[in-house]
């Protein structure tokens, strides 16, 4: 019995000893599987210094604008073209809205880059100086009567000249050929032109295209500005290439507009190319095509568009012509 007793105590104990490794095995699993938990917490904190490394280089890259200085001016100013209003002095910058002919604009300081900074209402604003002049324009003038002018371009068209405005049939024509008096002051686009243009410009943001004036109507004193400016840059041939004589301009009709980037580089954007295909859909012609300077007098602006109405606009598209050859007419100073 003694003998026996003891065997039995040795099993008990075997069997207790051979339990052992299975808890020491759990034990290991379980600090195995808190060093993977606090391995990962360790990872996951050490990409959250990448993450604001990251945001601190985008804030950079969208602060590259050289700064604009102002030059102190203080004195009221009138506004000679529909001209776009920005919330920022960059040609880049959110427009606002654009100025009517003969506004009032008190002009706080001018910028080096060209733009002005205003104040409208409680507001500060900002808007291209060309697009101001300390002189109020002139109110609207009655052109002087004189006989009417018919002959037929070489197409068979009517061309009707009244008191220095030419039609031909029945459409406003300006060019090196015909001109406008210097007393012809509309004030801004006509109605009809702006109406197109709102559609237009609707039609091409639901296209997911941004276009916006960037010069309308000019009167004939601006044209002649600007036109002296550039005689005295270029020298006259080169400026009569890209800018028209005071008088000749068709932005003297209040039919005429430049959008955007006034650069041949608008073209090749997709605002440009959606603009070429569609604005006649809207009565609108590109009015200086590529080609075609021996027909208009004019090299290729691709940001130039001249209202003549749907239908005749159509027709000239699909024509696959210039303005001048379709009428058959000339542009050419005398």
């Amino acid at each position: 019995l003694i003998v026996l007793s003891m065997i039995f105590v040795l099993v008990l104990v075997g069997c207790e000893k051979a339990n052992l490794p299975e808890e020491s095995i759990a034990e290991t699993t379980t600090t195995a599987s808190m060093t993977t938990i606090q391995t990962t917490v360790a990872t996951t904190t050490t990409t959250e210094p990448t993450t604001t490394t990251t945001q601190t280089t985008i804030k950079t890259t969208t602060a590259t604008r050289k700064a604009v200085e102002f030059e102190d001016v203080q004195k009221t100013f009138y506004a000679i073209n529909e001209g776009t209003i920005r919330l920022e002095p960059y040609d880049d910058a959110k427009i606002e809205g654009r100025m009517k002919v003969g506004d009032a604009i008190f002009v706080l300081g001018k910028g080096d880059n060209g733009w002005n900074k205003v104040k409208i209402g409680d507001n500060i604003r900002f808007v291209w100086y060309e697009n101001l002049s300390s002189k109020k324009p002139t109110t609207t003038k009655k052109p002087t009567a004189a006989p009417d002018k018919v002959s037929t371009s070489s197409k068979g068209y009517s061309i009707v000249t009244k008191n220095g405005i030419t039609y031909v049939d029945g459409v406003l024509v300006v060019n090196k050929t015909y001109s406008l008096p210097s007393s012809y002051y509309i004030g801004g686009l006509t109605s009809e032109c702006d109406k197109a243009y709102d559609k237009l410009k609707a039609a091409a943001a639901k296209a997911g295209n941004n276009i916006y004036i960037s010069s309308g109507f000019r009167s004939y004193s601006t044209q002649e500005g600007l036109y002296n400016r550039y005689v005295s840059t270029y020298g006259k041939a080169e400026a009569d290439r890209f800018s028209a004589r005071p008088g000749y301009s068709e932005h003297q009709t209040g039919l005429a507009i430049d959008l955007n980037g006034v650069s041949d580089s608008f073209g090749a954007t997709k605002e440009g190319k959606w603009v070429a295909a569609h604005c006649h859909e809207y009565g609108f012609i590109l009015r200086y095509p590529k080609g075609k300077e021996a027909q208009t007098g004019y090299m290729y602006e691709p940001w130039h568009i001249r209202y003549v109405g749907v239908d005749v606009a159509t027709k000239i598209y699909n024509s696959g012509l210039c303005l001048e050859e379709y009428y058959g007419i000339t542009s050419q100073y005398s």
